[in-house]
């Protein structure tokens, strides 16, 4: 219910209507605004982005390091394999 007992005055029928109309005005109100809120963040945030310079890390390559020769040679295949290179073809340098 609500604070001010209307009911029963000559006025009520007034009262509720500049009420209704006070609630719609305000709702209104907070949803231009959330509108408003949200259109300047997606407009903005890329330039933010921009502005803040945060770039991406490039990725770096971890470093391979093994005792074992022989796993050291196969890393080295694996990890370093020619664009051109074929299944057979590595499959001969496994061997």
């Amino acid at each position: 219910g609500s604070q001010y007992r209307v009911k029963g005055t000559e006025n009520e029928d007034r009262i509720r209507e500049l009420t209704r109309l006070i609630a719609n005005k305000e709702a209104q109100r907070k949803k231009n605004i959330r509108r408003a809120c949200r259109e300047d963040y997606f407009y903005n945030r890329p330039t933010w982005d921009i502005e803040a310079d945060e770039s991406e890390d490039e990725y770096v390559e971890p470093a391979v390091d093994l005792q074992l020769p022989e796993r050291a040679k196969l890393a080295q295949i694996l990890c370093n394999q020619p664009d051109n290179l074929s299944s057979v073809g590595l499959l001969e340098l496994r061997i």
